[in-house]
């Protein structure tokens, strides 16, 4: 009996090993469509890499084309102002209480009263820098009185400011 019975076991353990060994190749053959996936997908993200560096340079490009233009469009002489409007008493009580660059922003946006400016249009034709705290400061303190409006990315000087008074 005791040798039918290491018979049986290692039939048994034969089984076993087969079922392990099977078990092994479908894993394998898994892990490598797995591996096989996992390349496509590094090769996918890197190709889209690779696109999206290239319309970062072109969009970078275009900024500074864009960049150039408006510094080039600011520093022509030949700007065509109008002139303040003659009743603007609340625009000149104002001007007598505000920092001289909040007056020069307003004066700027009074003679171009049709038009809108952005933050870095606005401190460029002033002389200051869009990204610092003075000039931060007093478009705000513009904003919270009132005295110039935001649309957008735009301001420009409120009209009733403008209006006879």
């Amino acid at each position: 009996m005791e040798a039918s019975q290491k018979e049986a076991e290692i039939e048994e353990l034969r089984n076993k090993f087969m079922s392990l060994s099977n078990l092994a190749e479908a894993l394998a053959a898994r892990l490598a469509q797995v591996e096989k996936k996992y390349d496509q997908e590094v090769l996918k993200l890197r190709e889209e890499n690779e696109k999206l560096k290239k319309e970062n340079e072109e969009l970078k490009r275009r900024l500074e084309a864009v960049k150039q233009a408006l510094l080039a469009e600011e520093s022509k002489p030949t700007a065509t102002l109008a002139p303040m409007p003659p009743k603007t008493t609340a625009l000149r009580l104002w001007m007598d209480k505000l920092p001289v660059a909040g007056r020069r922003i307003l004066k700027l946006l009074a003679e171009n009263r049709d038009k809108e400016f952005t933050r870095t249009q606005i401190a460029t034709l002033i002389g200051l820098n869009p990204t610092g705290g003075h000039f931060n400061n007093v478009m705000s303190k513009l904003l919270k009185n009132n005295l110039i409006i935001k649309n957008g990315d735009k301001y420009q000087i409120n009209p009733d400011l403008l209006e006879g008074g």
